[in-house]
């Protein structure tokens, strides 16, 4: 199933578009499995409880405690799937595969190079999640030859993608030059065009995930975080620069709207911390949108509520996450199966 040379003309759809559910990781547990109440778990259950309302959700545990979170959960059925595999980490969107289509519409696992965010991590599990994952649900897996995490990527589903210069040509990640990149880029998927911002969020332990600055909401609208914070912040010249990019495109894309999302102004232990609105994770009816227990939270979800009133737009508290390091994108894959219908 495992094809190195990724087939050319490979459609990555958008976040809104029709799939087989989602696909997350259950929060390793040092010492065995989490007991009681504890905030990042707790999050979890939440996610977890919305996201099966609306569609099935695929979810791997330590093979250790698939039974103990099957009870935790209220047990599996068809809107919920345990797939035990090994892991050193939870965040989905950067190790697992990204699941797109083929020409004649098939989906397909396309995974990069996972080197732990560039060797700051234990990775050794993550690794192989691609290979495992793929032969598990039965999907060929195609080879993307650059190191690189889902998380760093946009797609509006048409052909154009979004990323950063700081996490993409990050020399950690030991890629090549910008060219090369993107011909990679545009060598598996149907890539019409790849903007580049600079530098993601300061405290960004990815180099600076795209998922945390821009995002697609459809193929025409684009939300962004805007550069409001004090001049001596380490996020507002970035953020800055990254607005002008993204207004620039937009000039330069007929039917492209640009729509701005509050900015955090966070800190822990002194240092800022990557939260960020822009890190909501769409699912069916629905728009999960990471809050910060901040003033600015209910400005947010006004906002995303307004660009897709067709969707409920759900508040998680996602501080405890935060202190992990990610959101709520960072969490989740949307999954694509061979042999299903998809939902809507």
């Amino acid at each position: 199933m495992d094809d190195p040379v990724p087939a050319p003309g490979l459609i990555w759809p958008g976040e809104w578009a029709p799939r087989d559910g989602t696909l997350l990781a259950w929060p390793p547990a040092e010492g065995g499995t989490w007991r009681g109440s504890n905030p990042l778990i707790d999050l979890f259950d939440e996610l977890i409880a919305q996201l099966r309302a609306v569609e099935p959700v695929y979810l791997i545990v330590g093979p250790d405690q698939a039974s103990a979170i099957e009870k935790r959960l209220g047990g599996s059925d068809e809107s919920l799937h345990l797939l035990p595999l090994p892991l050193n980490e939870f965040w989905l969107r950067d190790s697992a595969p990204i699941f797109a289509l083929d020409h004649s519409g098939q989906p397909l696992a396309v995974a990069p190079r996972f080197n732990g965010w560039g060797q700051r991590f234990p990775h050794e599990l993550d690794q192989l999640l691609p290979t495992l994952l793929s032969r598990r649900l039965g999907l060929p897996l195609h080879r993307l030859e650059l190191c690189t995490e889902g998380g760093a990527l946009e797609s509006n589903g048409d052909g154009l993608i979004l990323t950063t210069r700081s996490a993409l040509l990050a020399t950690n990640r030991c890629n090549p030059d910008l060219a090369v990149v993107e011909q990679r880029l545009r060598e598996v998927f149907s890539l019409r065009r790849l903007i580049w911002l600079d530098e993601g969020l300061a405290g960004d332990h990815t180099d600076g995930h795209i998922d945390n600055l821009a995002r697609f909401t459809r193929p025409t609208q684009l939300v962004a975080v805007s550069p409001g914070l004090p001049r001596q912040h380490p996020n507002q010249d970035r953020l800055q620069k990254n607005w002008q990019r993204l207004d620039a495109l937009v000039a330069d894309e007929p039917g492209l709207e640009l729509v701005g999302l509050p900015t955090l102004d966070l800190m822990l232990q002194g240092r800022p911390v990557p939260a960020s609105y822009a890190n909501f994770y769409l699912a069916p009816g629905l728009v999960l949108l990471p809050t910060f227990g901040h003033n600015a939270d209910n400005e947010a979800r006004s906002i995303l509520a307004d660009l897709m009133p067709e969707r409920r737009v759900i508040c998680l508290d996602c501080r405890a996450l935060i202190n992990q390091g990610g959101g709520l994108h960072c969490l989740a894959q949307p999954l694509r199966l061979p042999s299903r219908g998809a939902n809507q």
